[in-house]
């Protein structure tokens, strides 16, 4: 069995339209993983590490996800992969 890790930030893929049509990251790591069948031996994980618009994601932020995975890799059962989600603005810089 292969274990991954989702770390779900907000963003663009998790938002939606409040009930005055302005877009909110409010969407949850289940809620991503719920939309995707996954291959037979992959067990994920989720997280909501933080729920911000991608143009809001700051360098401080990525230094809390950085801490994150490091902390998982660290654990006594590491996760064999790690998938951080989080909205366009600001996915090339986080990578």
């Amino acid at each position: 069995m292969r274990r991954v890790t989702l770390l779900a930030c907000g963003g663009t893929i998790a938002g939606h339209a409040d009930a005055v049509g302005h877009f909110r990251p409010t969407g949850h790591a289940a809620e991503l993983l719920a939309g995707v069948r996954l291959p037979v031996g992959i067990e994920v994980t989720t997280t909501d590490a933080l729920t911000v618009p991608s143009r809001a994601m700051s360098l401080a932020n990525v230094l809390q996800l950085v801490e994150r995975v490091e902390a998982l890799a660290a654990g006594a059962q590491p996760p064999d992969g790690v998938v951080i989600s989080q909205g366009t603005d600001t996915l090339e810089e986080t990578a």
